[in-house]
């Protein structure tokens, strides 16, 4: 926040954070609970790694092989041999 911020523009940039706390706090719970819901047709999420270097192979893609909701659709590289590994897998 500014220092020379004057009295008017503070509430009005306060009344826009209530405001719009308010609008999102007003929706359905149905068009902001996460999760699987009747009668509405569930995707996954598609992942692209970009970089395969320890992170990527260790961490992301273990976690990518075990959840439901995501899939891993494409890698970015600079190297072909990495590039042809993971396309074995």
């Amino acid at each position: 926040m500014a220092s020379n911020q004057s009295r008017r523009v503070f509430l009005q940039q306060l009344g826009i954070g209530l405001g719009t706390t308010v609008a999102a706090s007003a929706l359905p719970s149905f068009l902001t609970a996460p999760g699987k819901r009747a009668g509405i047709n569930q995707k996954k999420l598609g992942i692209a790694l970009v970089g395969l270097g320890s992170y990527a192979e260790h961490q992301l893609a273990v976690g990518l092989e075990k959840t439901s909701n995501c899939y891993l659709a494409g890698i970015v590289t600079g190297t072909l041999a990495k590039a042809e590994k993971w396309m074995q897998k």
